[in-house]
């Protein structure tokens, strides 16, 4: 992974974020946990917010992996109301997150598994939700989130395959049409497969 240039302002923020998250001294620790969350579902601190974990992971590698961990769980299983993150902002930035994590060696020795499957798990959830109620708009965002699941690596990748199955499945038993929505997930996350 290659990191911006430490002039660039966006770099900047996110490291002093990090610095602060990382301090032994807890009040600066959740101060600056709180500064970031207040943050986290609007669209123009995303830059900043999307280069944390990284920063957590490779500048304090054993409590960094953990708090990227904790950030990343709680942007992905927060249920805001509507109108507290319209464009499910958290599960973006953390399922964006990944993409970069990933090339981070020290992230991909954790188990950190059980954590991306969990973000899959939340994104086919608000997909089925979203279908469910009509929400075009909020389904077109959804589905362009299928990249950066499609980047992760394949056991992941094949659990994301799976579960969109299993959740269609689930979905027709319960009386609900939800194929369109899930298929578009599909396509989306593997371009290349057949239905």
């Amino acid at each position: 992974m290659i990191l911006t240039s430490p002039s660039d302002f966006r770099f900047q923020v996110a490291a002093d974020v990090a610095r602060r998250m990382a301090s032994e001294v807890r009040n600066e620790a959740s101060t600056a946990w709180e500064f970031a969350w207040k943050r986290r579902i609007f669209p123009h601190w995303a830059d900043s917010l999307y280069l944390l974990p990284c920063i957590l992971a490779v500048e304090y590698p054993t409590q960094g992996v953990e708090l990227a961990q904790r950030w990343l769980s709680a942007l992905a299983t927060h249920d805001p109301a509507p109108e507290e993150d319209l464009g499910d902002q958290g599960l973006a930035l953390a399922l964006t997150s990944l993409r970069d994590l990933n090339e981070v060696q020290i992230w991909r020795e954790a188990a950190t598994h059980e954590l991306e499957r969990m973000m899959i798990t939340a994104w086919i959830e608000r997909i089925c939700e979203a279908g469910t109620q009509k929400h075009e708009c909020r389904l077109k965002r959804l589905y362009g989130l299928a990249r950066a699941i499609s980047t992760l690596d394949s056991p992941t990748i094949l659990f994301a395959a799976h579960s969109l199955q299993a959740r269609f499945s689930e979905s027709l038993r319960q009386g609900l049409d939800l194929r369109h929505d899930l298929e578009g997930a599909l396509e989306r996350a593997f371009p290349n497969s057949k239905k």
